[in-house]
This record gives structure tokens, sequence and C-alpha cells, in this order.
């Protein structure tokens, strides 16, 4: 007796980001056989409903970690524009440093 509903397979693809295609490939079905289950009109196995959970589960996941690395990505690109900033900053202090103190000898040397 299946105990996944159409609305569960449903929810869960949809929420894995996968496609009915994507699904019927993954677990080794046609994209009708799940369309007909979603709709209540084929019934869905238990073996099917374990490779669901099993694809969607992992689906996720990658899903999740593709996120992640996307922001890990913008704060790195984030972080090297800080340091060109930052090196450009302290290049501008090194140089108006440099300044300074050639004014400072200017001005010590007209003093004396």
């Amino acid at each position: 007796m299946p105990t996944m509903t159409g609305e569960r397979l449903q929810a869960l693809r949809k929420a894995a980001k996968m496609s009915q295609a994507e699904l019927a490939d993954a677990i080794g079905m046609s994209r009708e056989t799940i369309g007909q289950m979603e709709r209540g009109q084929a019934p869905i196995e238990r073996r099917t409903e374990l490779a669901v959970l099993h694809v969607c589960e992992d689906h996720r996941r990658v899903s999740d970690l593709v996120q992640l690395i996307r922001v890990a990505a913008t704060l790195a690109k984030q972080a090297r524009a800080q340091a060109q900033v930052l090196r450009f900053d302290a290049t501008d202090i090194g140089i108006a440093a440099d300044l300074l103190e050639a004014r400072a000898d200017e001005m010590e040397e007209a003093g004396q």
C-alpha cells in the first residue's frame, strides 16, 4: 500500500527545484509516470517513494551547497574589492606620509 501521496511527491519535487523530467530521469521512470503519480492516476510503490525521498534530499542538499558557494564567491569578491580599496588607501597614506616627511625636512633645513 502506497504511503506517499501524489501531492507529497509533487511537493518534494518542487522543494528540490526539480522538473518532472529531472526527477523521472534520476529514478529511472518516465516524466509521464511521474505526472500520473502526482495526479493520483498511478500508484506510488514503496521503492519509488524511497527513491524519490533520496533523490530529492540529495538534490536539495546540492542546491543548498551551490547557494552557499555562490554566497561565498560573492563575499570573496567583496573582500577582494575591499582589499583593493585598503591597498589604495594605504598607498595614499604612504604617499602623504612621504610628502609630509619631505616637507618637514624642507622646513627643518630652512629653519637652520
